[in-house]
């Protein structure tokens, strides 16, 4: 059989568009087995979507604050957004009118929290991510926008949009919630769905310009995956939401 090569995405070096594998029969002979293999670093990043992908008001209506989850490893995260001009906007992003911010970005890290107890029960984690935030500034009123997130190869698949208000001085509307309790799969009792509530709120009220939300955000803090089905619905990807983590459901470590 072949041997297995593992090639890694912090292996690739900066800058790089494509690279090559070699295998080598042993350390002594340094005998190439197979012709050099090359690839297209590129397609790593356009070929995924992030995770997670939220927005946050910023400090005023000028700005929107953005976060998502990415593969661990991901480095060079960033966010690239243009007015829209066209739905078309929406397939092709339109690149030569675009302002690139770079994002923060680092490792997510619970290990040392595997195996605590809340309430009874064990706290789980089974995947490991990379995280990204990042702040875009000076947006006009009124106006819709595209956006797109990247790393340091290129930008992942998705062109996402949001809307700013017309005359935020003459108000808005804003959906207010509490005790989602979104639920992870637990035996019978539970199913992993978005709330109904929240879904309703949005088919009644499409055009509001924040979704703020007092807590009980999720309703099982010990499984990692309820966080992750709550954030990862295309809607979060259009209007900001402002969630505050409620005492008893929320949050396991304080």
């Amino acid at each position: 059989d072949d041997p297995a090569v593992t090639y890694g995405y912090n292996d690739v070096p900066t800058e790089a568009v494509t690279s090559k594998a070699f295998v080598w029969e042993n350390v002594s002979h340094m005998v190439p087995v197979t012709q050099p293999q090359s690839f297209d670093v590129t397609a790593f990043t356009e070929n995924r979507e992030v995770m997670m992908l939220s927005i946050a008001p910023g400090i005023d209506e000028t700005q929107r604050n953005f976060s998502w989850y990415d593969l661990p490893g991901t480095t060079g995260a960033r966010i690239q957004y243009a007015l829209k001009t066209s739905d078309a906007d929406l397939t092709t992003f339109p690149e030569a009118n675009a302002i690139e911010v770079a994002a923060s970005c680092g490792e997510v890290d619970v290990e040392d929290h595997i195996g605590d107890k809340y309430s009874g029960h064990t706290f789980t984690h089974d995947v490991d991510y990379s995280w990204g935030n990042a702040t875009i500034t000076n947006l006009e009123a009124g106006k819709e926008y595209v956006y797109r997130i990247g790393d340091r190869f290129g930008w992942c698949k998705g062109v996402y949009s949001f809307k700013t208000d017309a005359n935020p001085e003459d108000g808005f509307k804003v959906i207010f919630m509490n005790d989602e309790h979104f639920k992870h799969t637990l035996g019978s009792n539970y199913n992993l769905t978005p709330t109904a509530s929240r879904e309703k709120a949005l088919d009644i009220a499409p055009d509001a310009s924040i979704i703020y939300s007092v807590g009980d955000n999720v309703d099982l803090p010990w499984y990692e995956e309820a966080y992750r089905f709550y954030f990862d619905r295309e809607r979060m990807t259009s209007i900001p939401q402002a969630a505050v983590p409620g005492g008893t459901h929320d949050y396991m470590f304080g």
